[in-house]
C-alpha cells in the first residue's frame, strides 16, 4: 500500500505535495506565472519579442501638454512635474507588465500632507490581488502583501495607479488572456527543442543507439555489454580516452535511430514556432528576426507595426495616465510617433519625391510623353492623377493657342492702319503661357499637417466657447503668409464647426492620409528611377 500525504488549507485538500495544478493552492497575492516567466527568460525569440516591444514603447517620443502649449517633452525632458525622473524606463516596464499580465500598476508616493506627488514608480503586478463582491461582482479593493501585512487600495485610491486590459470574456477584472499566454505553446516548443539539442551535445553528439545481441542473451552478459557501451558512448567526446573498441560484428548489431541536430536545421515546426511568437506579440516576423528583404520593406513593415500595435498601446497608456495622474494637474500626456527621426526622414524623402515629380511633369512636352514614360518605367498612377495630368496638358495647349492667336492678330493690319499711329493697348502686358493663369498652391506634407493641427486647435477652442481670434503658433514650419492671413480672418467671423472646417479645405486636393501615402510612395519610386533629363 502506498502512502499519501494529505495537505489542507481548511477549504480544500490535496494528496500531491508537488502538484502543478494552480487550483491546489490558495494565493494571498497574484498567482505566480513561473512557467511563463521561465520561457521569457530562456527562449531567445520570446525574450527579443518582449524586449523589442517594450523598448519601442519606452522610446516613443511624447510630451506633457498644458492647454495648447508643450509643458515638457521627451526630447528635452526636465521632469517639471517632479515625480517622473525616468519616464522612458517607466513606460518600458509598463509594457512588459501589460504583455505578461494585462495589468499595469504604479505606486505614487506623496509628501507628509498627502498633496504633492513625490515619486511614481512601477510595481510588480504579481504582488496584487483584486477582491470583488461575491454577490454583485463589483471591485471592492485591491490588496497587496508587504512583508507580513496587507495593504488595501480602494478602486479610487490615489496612491495606486491601476490600468487593466479587458476583453470579451471579462467585465470587471483584467483578462487572463495575455500576449505572453498566447505565445507560451510556441515558446515551449522552442524551449524543449533547445533542451534536446543541449542534451544531444552533452552525450557527445551521438544519436540514441540500439544494440542487438544475437542468440540467447545471458542477463549478466547483457548488463556487462550495456555498461561497456554506455561508458564508451559517454566518453566518445573525450578524444584522449576510448579511441577505439573492437567487438564481434557477428554477435552484435548496432543501429542509431531518431533525429540528429542536422534534422532540426530546416525544421518547419521550429520555424513556425518562432513565427507564432511574432504573431502572438503583434509584430512582423522580419522585425523579430531582423531579416527584412531590404531597407524599404523594413520601413514599411515597421510603419504597419506602429500603426496597428504600438500606437494603440501608447494611446491606452496615455489614457490611463491622463485620467489618474495628469488631468488633475491640468496636463495631458501625448505620445508623438510622427516625430520619430525615421518618420521625419521618410516624410522628407516623400516631399523630395513630390518635388522631383513636379519637375518631371513640367519637362514632359505632352500628356502622351508623360504617360508613356511612366509606363516605360512600370509605375501605376491613380485615376485621379491621370485625369489631373490630362487636364494640365489640355490647359497648357489652350494657353499656347491663345497666345499664338494674340500674336497673329497683332501682325494682321489694314493698309489704313499701317498709316496711322496705333494707340497703346489697354490692360496688362501679355505674359508667357505658363503664367497666364495663377498657379494654385499645392501644400507639402508638413503644410497638410500644419493645417490639421491649426484646425484641431480652432475646433477645441470653439467647443470650449473661447475666442477664435488667437495667434496660432506653427508646429511644422508654418504656411504661406497669404494663406495664414486668410484663415485667421475667416476664423474671426466663423459661427459653427462646418465654417471652421471649410477654412482649412483646399479646393481640388483630397486630404485623405491614405491617398497621400499611396501617392507619395509611387512618387518616391518614380523620383528614384527617372533620368535627370528626359
Amino acid at each position: 500500500m502506498s502512502n499519501r500525504i494529505i495537505m489542507t488549507d481548511g477549504a480544500k485538500s490535496v494528496n500531491m505535495l508537488d502538484s502543478d495544478d494552480p487550483t491546489v493552492w490558495t494565493y494571498f497575492s497574484g498567482q505566480p506565472l513561473a512557467a511563463q516567466d521561465k520561457l521569457f527568460a530562456t527562449v531567445a525569440a520570446a525574450f527579443r519579442a518582449y524586449s523589442l516591444k517594450a523598448n519601442t514603447v519606452g522610446n516613443m517620443p511624447f510630451a506633457l501638454v498644458k492647454g495648447d502649449e508643450d509643458f515638457d517633452t521627451s526630447a528635452k525632458w526636465e521632469n517639471k512635474v517632479g515625480f517622473m525622473p525616468y519616464p522612458s524606463e517607466l513606460f518600458r516596464l509598463d509594457t512588459l507588465s501589460y504583455m505578461a499580465t494585462n495589468t499595469v500598476y504604479n505606486l505614487r508616493t506623496s509628501d507628509i500632507l498627502g498633496y504633492k506627488t513625490k515619486n511614481l514608480m512601477h510595481s510588480v503586478a504579481y504582488s496584487y490581488n483584486p477582491i470583488t463582491d461575491p454577490v454583485t461582482g463589483e471591485l471592492l479593493w485591491v490588496e497587496r502583501w508587504v512583508g507580513a501585512e496587507i495593504e488595501k487600495y480602494t478602486p479610487d485610491d490615489p496612491r495606486l495607479i491601476r490600468m487593466w486590459r479587458l476583453d470579451h470574456t471579462t467585465e470587471v477584472l483584467p483578462s487572463p488572456n495575455t500576449e505572453a499566454k498566447a505565445i507560451m505553446t510556441a515558446a515551449g516548443e522552442i524551449h524543449y527543442a533547445d533542451i534536446w539539442i543541449q542534451n544531444f551535445y552533452r552525450r557527445g553528439g551521438i544519436r540514441p543507439t540500439l544494440i542487438a545481441m544475437k542468440g540467447l542473451v545471458n542477463p549478466e552478459k547483457k548488463e556487462a555489454e550495456e555498461n561497456a557501451w554506455s561508458q564508451w558512448l559517454k566518453g566518445i567526446g573525450k578524444w584522449w580516452t576510448n579511441i577505439a573498441r573492437v567487438y564481434n560484428a557477428e554477435a552484435l548489431d548496432v543501429k542509431a535511430f531518431g533525429d540528429g541536430v542536422a534534422d532540426l536545421k530546416n525544421n518547419d515546426v521550429y520555424k513556425q514556432a518562432i513565427a507564432n511568437v511574432a504573431m502572438g506579440t503583434g509584430m512582423p516576423l522580419s522585425l523579430l528576426l531582423a531579416n527584412s528583404a531590404n531597407y524599404s520593406t523594413a520601413k514599411e513593415e515597421k510603419a504597419t507595426w506602429y500603426e496597428n500595435d504600438i500606437i494603440p498601446l501608447c494611446n491606452w497608456l496615455a489614457y490611463g495616465y491622463n485620467k489618474q495622474v495628469f488631468e488633475p494637474l491640468g496636463l495631458r500626456l501625448e505620445f508623438r510617433p510622427e516625430t520619430i527621426d525615421a518618420q521625419q526622414e521618410d516624410e522628407t524623402e516623400r516631399a523630395s519625391a513630390v518635388s522631383a515629380f513636379m519637375d518631371f511633369l513640367g519637362k514632359c512636352p505632352t500628356f502622351e510623353v508623360f504617360i508613356g514614360t511612366c509606363e516605360t518605367f512600370g509605375y501605376e498612377l491613380s485615376d485621379g492623377l491621370i485625369k489631373a495630368a490630362e487636364q494640365h496638358y489640355s490647359d497648357k495647349e489652350d494657353r499656347a493657342e491663345d497666345m499664338s492667336d494674340n500674336m497673329s492678330g497683332n501682325n494682321l493690319q489694314d493698309d489704313d492702319e499701317d498709316e496711322q499711329v496705333q494707340p497703346p493697348r489697354a490692360g496688362p502686358v501679355a505674359r508667357p503661357p505658363q503664367f497666364e493663369q495663377p498657379v494654385k498652391w499645392v501644400p507639402s506634407l508638413d503644410e497638410f499637417k500644419e493645417l490639421e493641427v491649426w484646425r484641431d486647435v480652432a475646433l477645441r477652442k470653439f467647443k470650449r466657447d473661447e475666442s477664435l481670434e488667437f495667434e496660432y503658433v506653427p508646429h511644422y514650419g508654418g504656411l504661406p503668409e497669404d494663406t495664414t492671413k486668410a484663415i485667421a480672418d475667416g476664423l474671426k467671423v466663423a459661427t459653427d464647426e462646418d465654417e471652421i472646417k471649410a477654412l482649412f479645405k483646399i479646393e481640388g486636393v483630397e486630404q485623405s492620409q491614405s491617398e497621400i501615402k499611396a501617392l507619395a510612395g509611387a512618387l518616391e519610386k518614380l523620383a528614384d528611377k527617372l533620368p535627370e533629363r528626359l
